[in-house]
C-alpha cells in the first residue's frame, strides 16, 4: 500500500483569542433562550444525544447546547451572538454525514436548521421553489410533486437530509447522471457569515454573469465558510411512471459493460446502482433479525459471499410513453433479471441496495470509504484496493455498493476492532492512499468532514491554499464547524457555566 499520508491540516488560530465576556449578565443559555425561546434551547444531556451522535456513534460531543432557530433571523441572531462572545459552532441540518462533519466539538454550540422548514411555492410556474435551510428532501418532494415536478435528487437519506446540509456538501445521490450533483439544482442561495454579514442572491434568473458568484462558495465548503438559511431550488419535471430492473452480472467488468450499454444506448437513464454479492448477503440478513443475533456467523456469512464475483446492477429509467421494449438493447443481460413498474414493485427492487447501510451498521462500526474513479478504470482500481486492505485486516468484511454510472463506490469494512479509533484510521488512511495514488477521488459525495480533513491538500493541491485564505477570510477566528476540511481551530472553553 502507498506510503502517502495526509497533513494535520489545522489551522492555529484558536477560539480563546476571541472576545469572552457576555453581552448580557445572566450567562450564555438565558441570553440564547432570549432569542429562539426557552423551548429552543437544549442542554439536557438526553434532550442533545441526537445532535451530540452520528448514527454510527464514531462521533460524540460532550457538553453541548443546542439552539434551534425559527426563521433565518433568528438564525442569524444567534451565529452574530456566538461570534460574539467567542463560541465555537457546529452548523447541523438532519445530521445524515457519514464523514464527522456535523458532529459538535466538546463545549460546542450546535446550531440546528431542522425549525427552518418553510416553502415558498410562489414561482412553481417556472420550476424553482425557494426553500429554507431545515427542509427536507422527502418535504420538498411532496411539496411540489402536486404541481408536476421533482427535486431532480434523491438518496436513501432523502427523510431526513435537508436542502442547507444537501447544498453545503454539494451532494450527490442516485440521480446525478440524470440531473448531476447538489450544484445544478441550487440557482441561487441567500447565507450568512459568522459576523452576521449576508451572502444573498435569490434572484430567480438563470442567466447573470455579473461578475463572479460568492454565494458558489459555500457549495461543497461543509458550513467551514457560513451558514446556509435558504436556496433558490431548480425543479425537474416529475416522471409519471418510471420503469426499475434488477440484473445479476457474473462480475464488475460485466456490470459496467452493462451500465455503459445502458447509459449510451437507451435514453431515459435515471440511475445506475450496483453492489457486490456480500452486500446482497448483508441486506437479505437485515429482513432476519435472528440472523443478528450472533454477529460472529453473520460476519462469516458476508466473508464468505466475498469471494463470489457476482454483482447485482439496479437502472431505471423514464419510461414517458414507451413500454418494456425500451431494454431490447440490453435484452443478452436479462436472462436473471426482475422488472419493477408500478411503485411498491420498485420500492422491492431499491430495497437491497437502500437497507444495506443499516444492515452493516448491526454487524459493528463500519469503516466507509467513499470513492471515485472514472468508470473504465473502477473495476482495476477496485481490485487493487480490496487487495490492500485484506492484508491490513484479513478478517474484516468488505461490501462494496454504490453509484457505478458515475464511478462512485462506497467500500466498507465491519468486523473485530472496527470501532477501534487506531485500528479503523489506519486502515481507512491505506485505503485513501491507495484510490490517490490511482487517481481516484477520496470523497466522491460524503465530503472530507473531520474524518478524512488531512486530505485537503493531498485532494486540491493547488486550491488548498486559497480554500484556507477564504476561511481565514468568513470565518477568521475559526468559529464555525471546527476541524472540518482540516480547517478552524481548538477551543479553550471547558464548560457552559
Amino acid at each position: 500500500m502507498s506510503a502517502r499520508r495526509p497533513s494535520s491540516g489545522a489551522n492555529t488560530s484558536r477560539i480563546s483569542d476571541a472576545p469572552q465576556r457576555f453581552h448580557r449578565a445572566q450567562g450564555p443559555v438565558a441570553d440564547l433562550e432570549g432569542i429562539v425561546g426557552r423551548d429552543h434551547v437544549l442542554t439536557d444531556a438526553v434532550d442533545v444525544e441526537s445532535f451530540a451522535t452520528d448514527w454510527t456513534g464514531r462521533f460524540r460531543g460532550t457538553d453541548v447546547v443546542v439552539v434551534r432557530p425559527a426563521n433565518p433571523a433568528e438564525a442569524i441572531d444567534v451565529l452574530a451572538y456566538a461570534n460574539a462572545v467567542g463560541f465555537p459552532v457546529q452548523l447541523q441540518g438532519g445530521n445524515t454525514g457519514l464523514v464527522g462533519g456535523s458532529q459538535p466539538l466538546d463545549h460546542a454550540l450546535v446550531l440546528s436548521t431542522r425549525r427552518l422548514s418553510r416553502i415558498d411555492l410562489s414561482m412553481i410556474a417556472d420550476g424553482l421553489v425557494i426553500a429554507e435551510a431545515g427542509v427536507t428532501l422527502s418535504a420538498l418532494r411532496d411539496a411540489v410533486g402536486p404541481y408536476g415536478w421533482d427535486p431532480g435528487l434523491d438518496m436513501a437519506s432523502r427523510d431526513s437530509a435537508t436542502v442547507g446540509g444537501m447544498a453545503a456538501t454539494n451532494a450527490g445521490g442516485i440521480e446525478v447522471l440524470a440531473h448531476g450533483m447538489m450544484s445544478s439544482r441550487v440557482i441561487g442561495l441567500e447565507a450568512v457569515a459568522v459576523d452576521g454579514s449576508p451572502i444573498s442572491r435569490l434572484r430567480p434568473i438563470l442567466k447573470d454573469n455579473a461578475g463572479p458568484r460568492l454565494d458558489r462558495l459555500l457549495l461543497g465548503s461543509e458550513g467551514s465558510f457560513g451558514l446556509i438559511t435558504r436556496v433558490l431550488w431548480k425543479l425537474t419535471r416529475r416522471c409519471p411512471e418510471r420503469l426499475t430492473c434488477r440484473v445479476e452480472v457474473s462480475n464488475l467488468d460485466s456490470a459496467v459493460s452493462l451500465v455503459r450499454t445502458a447509459r449510451n444506448e437507451i435514453t431515459g437513464l435515471i440511475a445506475a446502482e450496483a453492489w457486490d454479492a456480500a452486500t446482497s448477503v448483508a441486506s437479505k440478513l437485515g429482513t432476519h433479525d435472528a440472523a443478528f443475533g450472533d454477529r460472529t456467523e453473520a460476519r462469516g456469512a458476508l466473508r464468505q459471499a466475498m469471494s463470489d464475483p457476482t454483482w447485482t446492477v439496479l437502472l431505471e429509467w423514464d419510461m414517458g410513453q414507451r413500454d418494456e421494449t425500451l431494454l431490447e438493447p440490453i435484452s443478452h443481460w436479462l436472462a436473471d433479471s426482475a422488472i419493477g413498474i408500478d411503485a411498491s414493485a420498485r420500492s422491492r427492487l431499491w430495497n437491497a441496495r437502500e437497507d444495506a447501510p443499516l444492515c452493516l451498521a448491526r454487524l459493528g462500526t463500519p469503516v466507509k470509504a467513499d470513492i471515485g474513479f472514472p468508470i473504465d478504470r473502477i473495476s482495476a482500481a477496485l481490485t487493487e484496493l480490496r487487495g490492500g486492505l485484506l492484508r491490513i485486516e484479513p478478517d474484516w468484511c468488505i461490501t462494496v455498493f454504490g453509484h457505478l454510472g458515475d464511478g462512485n463506490l462506497h467500500v466498507n469494512a465491519v468486523g473485530p476492532g472496527s470501532d477501534d479509533v487506531e485500528r479503523s484510521g489506519r486502515y481507512l488512511g491505506a485505503a485513501l492512499a491507495t484510490v490517490l495514488d490511482l487517481d481516484g477521488t477520496v470523497s466522491a459525495e460524503h465530503g472530507l468532514g473531520r474524518t478524512k480533513a488531512g486530505y485537503l491538500d493531498l485532494a486540491r493541491p493547488d486550491e488548498a491554499p486559497w480554500i484556507r485564505r477564504l476561511k481565514n477570510l468568513f470565518d477568521p477566528n475559526g468559529q464555525l464547524n471546527g476541524g472540518v476540511l482540516g480547517l478552524g481551530c481548538h477551543t479553550d472553553r471547558t464548560s457552559w457555566s
